[in-house]
């Protein structure tokens, strides 16, 4: 497959020219609502002035689906990629189930699963008590402290895969950097070590557990792309077309065309 580079002044100038590239392939057909091509942008904030952007230029848009980096990366460790076949479309996807929100839901039901189970009460004695307060403020804090905590082992999992995986292995166990046992325990219970942004992709590109099939992957920025993220979209294009817009200056361990 194909994995190409291509470095622009800035930003604005990288996305016209990924919605230049994108037109023909847009114009045969390439692209359509119910086999969208994604087009990855570097921030979420960035989602809709990129679409306005590609329309500008393409005129339609109707073919895309813009998102998010991390999304479009998480969705390769989706089922439906394990079967051999990345789901672009936005349809039900386990992708979804990596967000902070959704981390922090299933947080809190193994947070009060635990509870109740006098195995887990010793590594969340504290945990329980730093949520002590006013009974009717109690739940409320327990949200915050979730969303919290799961944003945190996320941004972990994606930043520092390495140091997860050895909390969630082995929540007795110290680790690069030590966290508290109660967070090492919430790390196990969420299968951050088994699957999400904290599992080995690249491995499992390599190693064929990954199959992926489908339109290329487009992405625009960011600026500074992360050398774990560099690593995973080269690892992609093994099997996918995989086109890379980037502003400059140069990158942190990015793939090189």
């Amino acid at each position: 497959m194909t994995l190409s580079v291509t470095f622009a002044p800035d930003l604005e100038a990288a996305a016209r020219a990924a919605a230049a590239a994108l037109t023909p392939a847009i114009a045969l057909g390439g692209g359509s609502p119910f086999d969208p091509i994604p087009v990855l942008v570097g921030h979420p904030s960035l989602e809709r002035w990129l679409r306005h952007q590609i329309a500008d230029v393409v005129g339609v848009i109707a073919g895309l689906r813009v998102m998010p980096l991390q999304e479009g990366l998480d969705q390769l460790c989706a089922p439906a990629a394990r079967a051999g076949e990345v789901e672009w479309s936005g349809a039900a996807t386990d992708a979804k189930a990596w967000t902070a929100d959704a981390l922090a839901a299933r947080l809190l039901d193994r947070w009060a699963a635990a509870r109740a189970s006098s195995a887990a009460a010793p590594a969340l004695a504290p945990l329980h008590g730093m949520l002590q307060g006013l009974p009717a403020c109690a739940e409320h804090t327990a949200v915050a402290l979730a969303a919290q905590v799961a944003a945190a082992l996320l941004d972990a999992a994606r930043s520092r895969p390495a140091e997860v995986v050895a909390w969630a292995m082995a929540p007795e166990a110290g680790a690069a950097v030590d966290p508290p046992e109660w967070l090492r325990w919430s790390a196990a219970a969420l299968d951050l070590h088994r699957a999400g942004p904290a599992a080995d992709r690249v491995a499992l590109l390599h190693g064929g557990q990954l199959k992926l099939k489908g339109p290329p992957v487009v992405l625009v920025g960011p600026g500074l792309l992360s050398a774990a993220d560099a690593a995973l979209l080269r690892a992609a294009a093994a099997q996918l077309e995989v086109h890379l817009f980037l502003p400059a200056p140069a990158l942190d361990g990015a793939p090189g065309g």
